[in-house]
């Protein structure tokens, strides 16, 4: 039984009793269980005991105060017990409950830094879950945010909403954020949620930019210095910047009082270096606070160009993996006029920091820095060299190219024709060139005109024979266009070169021994010739062999046997020497006159004439031609002169020497006066030709028995007494 009908779910845990009768003999303690209907709105213990000799026993009734709005609810308490018959009492339990909402937070504090759902909450609703509940929540101050509408939905009591929290940067203390939220019929429900600071006093930087062209200049980018901390009193900060050659900013700056922030202008600095974009770091400090950093990216409006000059050893125009860079040659960059914007002489570059300098990778470069823009790159052309890379492979380099290599000159006259194959003639260092119709350039061997031939040199156009000056004459060519972008340095043009000089002769045999080669006297292949520097050093030995001069396919052994030819010498001083051969031995010259001819040639360098004048002075003089730029002429009776002419009609010569008509008759006599040798010689770029060698075999020797033989070329004379004597001859 219990002892009241009616509890309230507020009136605690006894709220009525309830006592357990039974009606067995009370022999022994009786175990009796105890259950109720609805253990929400009111409740029993799980057992009671009813000690032997007693009847009865009293347990209270808790009521439960389950904050929820709803009716009267009837609690039904049922007493069970072993051989007894169960029986129930019944209680009503009324509400004191009126509709509101809750909010719990799951914690009661969080870190400002706690960012996007630092931490929840729980809305809760104490009515009837029949339907849906719309809740509005709201919130104070800056630090927290969460939904403002929430949607309780059918037969849920709850929901839970994150709640994101912002740092904002301030050394302000802890705050309390307060939640409140409201439903309709309902009392709002309110919570309160602890922010703790987590902020130091710190500057901080912030452009209102963060790239920049180096050219910008001065207020380029604005950069606004900011403080956390209370701004009741002005705050001096000291500014740097990590790169003054990128960027420069003001070595301090007074944040006022009563502002937490203030701007300062950076001046963009143009280095007219190619070094890319440059990161470079502005940071602001001051005591007892963390120093603020920005990163700025400032962009390169210069691009650069970097390449290499090398030594072109065989002159072929193909770097080989032993040609050694050059150094001390000046590289020009140019703009679309032809001005020099830019230029470098080449030099060392340790490529790989191993304090080494390696002459082939790293040796020769050039860097040539400017705007971004069309350029073009060249060379400046040293004497004695001549440039076989990187000027192009239009007709107009290939003539600039031969120009400077081979020194083409004309002196006024083409001579076309002379040779009888339509060709017009130039000059160049010591040599003639014809050019044919078809444009072919020829070396030529200085032979008879009558078979005229000469060394293939390159092959033009043929309005280089309409116009040989296009040659001669050629203009310094436009060099290839190159791209330069604001990027760091990309490849620019190589450029090889080769030394331009030359050293060409002939070996013959010189049968009568005079010292002079007479056209009965065979050129000789097999020879060994040294060239030989200023210290002993041997610089090249070449074996004479036939030349294909003309390139028909066919040996001429009176013009293309018997060839030596030194290219590429470097410029210097040098000696061309033979290596004698057992049983030889060099022919000196057989007169005083072919010694003072030999001496003359050497002086006045002479060279053979496409066209001799003969008698252009009345005198039926022949002319020749000196490599120093002067005409001599000589005369019948063989006095040779030196052309000087004064004023029309008054043409005259000065005698130099006295030779004889022999030298009239042959000018080759003078202009490929014959030399013992040793040749010295200065090369600084010419072709130096016309060092020829003679050698007499066995010129005469006695042998046992009163035998004389003498070797005359291929023939042999045996003289000898009457005796019987015999000679063996070995090839």
């Amino acid at each position: 039984s219990i002892d009241v009908t009616e509890i309230g779910e507020a009136d605690g845990d006894q709220a009525a009793v309830l006592t357990v009768t039974r009606n067995s003999e009370p022999l022994q303690d009786l175990q009796v269980s105890l259950s109720g209907s609805d253990d929400s709105s009111a409740a029993v213990p799980a057992s009671v005991v009813i000690p032997a000799g007693e009847m009865s026993v009293t347990v209270d009734i808790a009521a439960v105060d389950d904050d929820l709005v709803e009716t009267a609810q009837n609690v039904t308490f049922t007493a069970t017990a072993l051989n007894h018959v169960s029986d129930t009492a019944s209680v009503t339990v009324t509400s004191d409950d009126v509709a509101r909402i809750s909010v719990v937070p799951a914690v009661s504090a969080v870190s400002e830094d706690g960012g996007a759902g630092a931490t929840t909450l729980t809305i809760s609703r104490n009515t009837t879950p029949i339907g849906s509940l719309v809740v509005t929540l709201s919130f104070t101050g800056s630090d927290v945010t969460a939904p403002t509408r929430i949607v309780i939905p059918v037969g849920q009591m709850s929901v839970v909403v994150p709640v994101d929290v912002a740092d904002n940067g301030l050394v302000d203390g802890d705050r309390t954020a307060e939640f409140t939220a409201t439903a309709s019929i309902h009392a709002q429900g309110t919570a309160d949620l602890l922010i703790q600071d987590d902020d130091v006093p710190t500057l901080s930087l912030t452009p209102d930019i963060t790239s920049v062209a180096e050219t910008a200049g001065s207020g380029a980018v604005v950069v606004t210095v900011s403080r956390n901390t209370d701004p009741a009193l002005p705050l001096e900060v000291t500014l740097e910047s990590a790169d003054l050659s990128e960027l420069e900013v003001a070595a301090a700056v007074t944040i006022p009082a009563g502002e937490t922030s203030v701007t300062v202008e950076l001046t963009v600095v143009d280095d007219n270096v190619v070094d890319g974009t440059q990161v470079v770091t502005i940071s602001a400090a001051t005591a007892g606070f963390v120093a603020g950093t920005t990163d700025i990216d400032v962009t390169d409006n210069e691009g650069g160009l970097r390449g290499q000059k090398w030594h072109d050893r065989n002159g072929n125009g193909v770097r080989e993996p032993e040609e050694p860079g050059l150094n001390g040659w000046m590289i020009l960059l140019l703009d679309e006029d032809n001005n020099v914007v830019a230029s470098d002489i080449t030099h060392d570059m340790d490529l790989n920091d191993d304090q080494q300098i390696d002459p082939i990778t790293e040796s020769g470069w050039y860097s040539l820095t400017s705007t971004a823009g069309e350029y073009r790159v060249r060379e400046v052309p040293q004497p004695g060299w001549r440039q076989t890379t990187g000027i192009g492979t239009d007709p107009a380099f290939l003539a600039w190219s031969l120009d400077q290599s081979l020194q083409l000159d004309s002196d006024g006259e083409l001579y076309p024709d002379w040779g009888g194959q339509d060709e017009v003639w130039i000059r160049g260092g010591n040599d003639w060139y014809y050019i044919t119709p078809e444009g072919q350039l020829f070396r030529w061997d200085g032979g008879d005109r009558a078979a005229l031939a000469g060394e293939l040199i390159a092959q033009l156009s043929p309005d280089i024979h309409a116009d040989p000056a296009k040659l001669f004459n050629a203009p310094s060519p436009q060099f290839p266009t190159v791209g330069l972008q604001a990027a760091g340095f990309a490849a620019g043009p190589n450029f090889g070169n080769a030394p331009s000089g030359a050293v060409r002769g002939r070996k013959w045999l010189d049968i009568n021994a005079d010292g002079q080669r007479t056209t009965n006297e065979p050129w000789l292949n097999g020879w060994a010739i040294n060239l030989t520097d200023r210290n002993g050093n041997v610089i090249d030995s070449v074996v004479t062999h036939d030349i294909d001069l003309n390139g028909d396919g066919v040996i001429d052994p009176e013009r293309e046997s018997g060839w030596y030819e030194f290219l590429n010498v470097l410029p210097g001083s040098y000696e061309v020497t033979e290596i004698q051969q057992p049983q030889w031995s060099s022919t000196r010259r057989g007169t005083e006159l072919a010694d003072q001819a030999a001496d003359l040639d050497r002086t006045y360098d002479f060279q053979p004439v496409v066209n001799e004048f003969r008698n252009f002075l009345g005198l039926d003089e022949r002319w020749i031609w000196s490599a120093q730029g002067q005409w001599f002429f000589i005369t019948p009776g063989g006095l040779l002169h030196r052309f000087e002419p004064a004023r029309p009609g008054q043409i005259s010569g000065v005698p130099i020497a006295q030779l004889d008509a022999l030298y009239w008759d042959d000018p080759s006599l003078l202009t490929e006066a014959a030399d013992r040798g040793p040749f010295f010689q200065s090369v600084s770029g010419q072709q130096v030709s016309d060092l020829n060698f003679g050698s007499v075999f066995a010129v005469s020797g006695t042998g046992t028995g009163n035998v004389t033989v003498q070797v005359l070329g291929n023939d042999v004379i045996i003289t000898g007494d009457v005796q019987s004597n015999s000679v063996s001859v070995y090839a």
